[in-house]
């Protein structure tokens, strides 16, 4: 025992003088070379076996994970959409958008919202806890949703906050097999995407007890709760659909009300009204602002935001966002202008269909060409197409990189596998690089037995991610089957394509 105490004894002497010695030397280090840290354009690990036992992919270690970093210099700020082409895609977005509140009917019929249910009266699938549904369950729901009289609503709404559309009117989870791969968590059945604040919906439909409403973007279909909605009539429509409008450009960003107090928080995709321009509301701020060079008003813009009444009817705020978190829309789309918008998304969370406000692969996509007025689909699939599409399924891995490389404009430029979208950044060290939000790679062990390696979030790879795991299904680059070209092909465009 004496022993034993004795080495404890000098192992915790050289444990001190290591903390004393490091925090000495750590308290040393300029500000200077800390700021920089994250601009190291290449980050090298001396043992790559390391970096598989602690879960990182080699592709993490090697690329930096700075967007503006892979941008071209001479190429950065060109435009990559003429002016006349960019307004005309920033009025095609506008209208897409406001398409719910230009419908007296639902799209979908009754039999289609039945046949959800249906669905899932075959397999109820799982919740939170693991444990199977009951069939009752659905039953229930079903009864809640009273499809009997369906449509019983059909009236025009706005979202008032960032929420939800569910295949079901349930904030509940529905996973498959928590014990197979790619199945169970994150992917919640019932969550068909997430839907911004200030969003045109028309509503078909309200639950029985009144709690849900049955939601039409101009995206995706849905189950919203009846607080996260406010109804609109045609005053309101029309004085709040022709407006310019202002673009977020960071998450969590607040809009707050006159007097600077929060009224309501948005993320990049989130349009509002631009009423900046608008003399008689902003007169007072204009005054104190010409008095005084701090006064806030010359830190912001100033908006519209929704907000519901007590019987759920939508009423106008006007609000304030701060000119650092939005842009007006469209912002000059270049390929510096999306990897710097990027910038604030690296990182984030893996999100299937927006879950907690994150994102998946589609929605990625998609919210990014927002403020530039390009509108895209919310599904990746759709999206692919959307385009200029160009077929390369047919060609080896080699030759895939090569076309891409070759025909695909950096950051203007997707490419698709089934069931998953990425974003052409440039190339680096001769490999195409992607902009992406994976869950994780497909793996299959020595058993056969399928796994993932998680990634969960959003990330720079090359198309051959994990490519250095003993045990991957296949690399991405074989699975690729086209990219899609943003664009109005330009003379220089045409000519590759």
């Amino acid at each position: 025992m004496r022993n034993i105490n004795k080495k404890f004894y000098y192992v915790n002497l050289l444990i001190g003088f290591y903390l004393f010695w490091t925090l000495s030397f750590a308290g040393n280090i300029s500000s200077d070379i800390l700021s920089s840290i994250n601009e190291c354009p290449v980050l090298i690990s001396e043992n790559s076996e390391n970096n598989v036992s602690l879960n990182i992919l080699q592709d993490l270690i090697t690329l930096t994970q700075n967007p503006l970093f892979y941008l071209n210099p001479s190429d950065a700020d060109k435009a990559l959409l003429s002016d006349d082409e960019q307004v005309s895609r920033n009025s095609r977005f506008n209208k897409i958008f406001f398409i719910p509140w230009h419908q007296y009917r639902p799209y979908y019929s009754k039999t289609d919202i039945q046949g959800i249910i249906n669905r899932y009266k075959s397999d109820p699938g799982f919740g939170e806890n693991k444990l199977k549904h009951s069939i009752e369950r659905v039953f229930q729901l079903e009864k809640l949703a009273g499809l009997q009289d369906y449509p019983n609503t059909k009236r025009k709404a706005i979202t008032v906050r960032n929420t939800s559309l569910r295949l079901l009117p349930t904030s509940r989870p529905l996973f498959d097999d928590f014990n197979q791969a790619g199945q169970g968590y994150p992917f919640d059945n019932l969550q068909n995407s997430g839907i911004a604040v200030n969003t045109p919906v028309y509503i078909s439909h309200q639950s029985v007890d009144g709690s849900w409403v049955l939601a039409e973007s101009s995206f995706a279909l849905g189950w919203i709760p009846a607080d996260d909605i406010a109804y609109v009539d045609d005053e309101f429509v029309s004085s709040w659909e022709f407006n310019k409008f202002l673009a977020v450009v960071k998450d969590n960003s607040a809009i707050y009300n006159t007097g600077y107090r929060y009224g309501v928080h948005a993320n990049i995709g989130s349009i509002f009204p631009d009423i900046s321009y608008d003399i008689i509301n902003n007169i007072f701020g204009f005054l104190g602002s010409l008095f005084d060079a701090r006064h806030p008003d010359n830190d912001y813009y100033t908006c519209l935001y929704a907000a519901a009444d007590s019987n759920r009817n939508a009423i106008i705020k006007t609000g304030k966002i701060l000119k650092t978190v939005s842009v007006k829309k469209p912002e000059k789309i270049s390929q510096k202008n999306i990897a710097s918008l990027a910038v604030g998304v690296m990182e984030q969370p893996y999100g299937w269909g927006d879950m907690y406000e994150d994102r998946d692969c589609a929605s990625l996509i998609k919210d990014l060409f927002v403020p530039f007025g390009i509108w895209l689909p919310r599904n990746g699939n759709y999206q692919a197409n959307a385009g200029y599409y160009m077929e390369i399924n047919v060609v080896s891995s080699d030759e895939k990189e090569k076309i891409i490389q070759e025909k695909a404009v950096p950051f203007f430029t997707l490419v698709w596998l089934k069931g998953h979208i990425m974003l052409y950044i440039g190339s680096y060290e001769n490999k195409p690089l992607v902009l992406h939000n994976m869950w994780g790679i497909k793996t299959i062990n020595n058993e056969g037995q399928e796994g993932r390696f998680i990634v969960g979030k959003t990330v720079i790879t090359t198309l051959e991610p994990g490519k250095e795991l003993p045990d991957i299904y296949k690399p991405l680059i074989e699975r690729v089957r086209g990219i899609t070209y943003l664009g109005k092909p330009m003379e220089e465009i045409r000519d590759k394509w």
